[in-house]
């Protein structure tokens, strides 16, 4: 079975500085605790774990994650809830063959990735961990070949040093394809973002995606945020004072 999850993790709970209460009035929403049947619920579904906080809603990365610097108006929520963290905002559909994520860190953007059928529509930011060691390796390999190396340096020479790295990672894919080489990592179809993104999850919660349905969740009566006008503020306080 394959894994369906959308939402975001963060390494810490939130920031309640005392200067604002929470009304359910004003939120003009339920909520109930329940433990979750989906991870990527319709309702806005919030819960704590090993001193980290987790947010799932269906779409919740729709339009709120982007290839610019600049934060997103969720990003810079987030921040503004959980100053001096580390932020994950996942989407992982298996079935839909669409894996994204949004990696901020101390209110910087580091990575945003997003791929959907073998083809990559969000790419922001250096490689980073996994994708580090990939292209290592593969550099390392492909220098022992001058000409092949020359050329490809040549080729590639209109790139950032940003953009060259990940064209060589691209180019790895294509050898691997063409060999007909088995790539657990592969830059465009997936498989290195999920990792990347199991990688950033168990780092932050200390557990795997699946131990997530044994864990209280309040949920609520709502199905969509709009961040231009919208906070989670009022959800992670009545969370806190419910669950």
């Amino acid at each position: 079975m394959g894994l369906t999850f959308c939402g975001i993790v963060v390494d810490k709970l939130p920031d309640f500085d005392g200067t604002k209460d929470a009304d359910p009035k004003r939120l003009k929403t339920k909520f109930l605790k329940r433990k979750l049947d989906s991870l990527s619920p319709s309702k806005l579904s919030i819960s704590f774990k090993n001193n980290c906080s987790i947010i799932l809603l269906d779409m919740i990365f729709y339009k709120n994650i982007s290839e610019e610097e600049e934060l997103t108006d969720l990003e810079k929520d987030l921040n503004s809830l959980f100053p001096n963290s580390r932020i994950l905002i996942i989407v992982i559909n298996d079935t839909a063959d669409f894996s994204g994520f949004s990696l901020i860190e101390d209110g910087k953007k580091i990575r945003t990735k997003a791929v959907v059928r073998g083809e990559r529509f969000l790419d922001y930011g250096e490689i980073f961990s996994k994708e580090i060691e990939l292209y290592d390796e593969y550099m390392k390999s492909l220098r022992s070949n001058t000409s092949v190396f020359e050329h490809l340096e040549n080729l590639y020479s209109q790139y950032n040093e940003s953009e060259k790295k990940k064209a060589y990672l691209m180019t790895r894919d294509n050898k691997y394809n063409r060999l007909k080489l088995e790539n657990n990592y592969n830059y465009t179809n997936g498989s290195l973002d999920q990792f990347l993104i199991e990688q950033e999850f168990q780092k932050i919660l200390k557990c795997d995606f699946f131990d997530l349905e044994q864990v209280d969740f309040i949920e609520f009566e709502r199905k969509k945020l709009n961040f231009k006008k919208d906070s989670l503020y009022e959800f992670l306080k009545l969370t806190n004072d419910n669950l």
